[in-house]
């Protein structure tokens, strides 16, 4: 098995100091993923592993979380029986790894909770977009509403190009048949998410609601059990249930 190249460091006892991380960090956007939100989505992680025909299941799913806080991604994933080392969750510069070309290639999904100040929502589903691997992306529900989501939603109705920019390193464009199209459904919680600082400090319950956004080709969706497709939403139904406000 070849190793990762990427790894982690250890995390100093006082995580709200910037120079803990390669990266500018903000102290209200360290908040840890929930075990349960990692939970809510298992059985779809698990489809997954059968859709892509993986021999061991979750053992062989490669799972790719760029946004690093204190790395309880790791933590309950593997408690969820996914491995380790098949976890790429690490305390390194995202948005340099793009630029550099540095991200793993090799991941069978992006699994992850960006910083929802800023433009990090905005990158990350330009990442997602760009690096056209099936994604799962805890952000707020409010983000169904906003013009920059409205655009990439476009997968949804057309066979679409997707153009790389130069700063993925290529200008190769990907054609994709009606079966493969990627497209965005939602997972909607029963009830609203918690998370953890890592100095158990802040304000543990968020002020938005937030949803599990999916970017999986159709078949992947047309592959998974009624009960499952059953609990997902298309952006259409979010409002028309009023789950999310117009």
């Amino acid at each position: 098995h070849k190793k990762n190249r990427f790894q982690t460091s250890s995390l100093s006892s006082s995580l709200s100091s910037s120079s803990v991380y390669p990266y500018p960090v903000d102290y209200c956007d360290h908040f840890e993923t929930s075990y349960e939100a990692y939970s809510d989505i298992d059985p779809l992680l698990q489809a997954l592993t059968r859709y892509l025909r993986k021999e061991n299941g979750k053992k062989d799913l490669k799972v790719y979380d760029p946004y690093f806080c204190a790395g309880s991604t790791i933590e309950h994933l593997s408690k969820l029986g996914y491995v380790r080392n098949n976890i790429y969750h690490f305390k390194r510069d995202f948005y340099k790894d793009i630029v550099e070309n540095e991200c793993p290639k090799d991941f069978d999904i992006l699994l992850t909770n960006p910083p929802y100040s800023d433009d990090h929502k905005e990158r990350c589903l330009d990442y997602t977009i760009k690096c056209q691997k099936p994604a799962m992306l805890l952000l707020p529900s409010y983000i169904v509403t906003k013009n920059y989501f409205a655009k990439v939603m476009r997968t949804e109705t057309e066979l679409s190009t997707v153009k790389t920019s130069s700063s993925y390193k290529s200008d190769k464009a990907f054609q994709y048949s009606k079966e493969e199209i990627r497209t965005w459904k939602f997972f909607v919680p029963s009830q609203k998410y918690s998370y953890d600082h890592p100095e158990g400090t802040g304000h543990a319950n968020s002020p938005f609601f937030s949803l599990w956004f999916l970017f999986f080709p159709h078949q992947f969706y047309n592959s998974l059990p009624v009960e499952l497709q059953d609990k997902l939403k298309t952006q259409n139904d979010l409002f028309q249930e009023g789950i999310v406000k117009s």
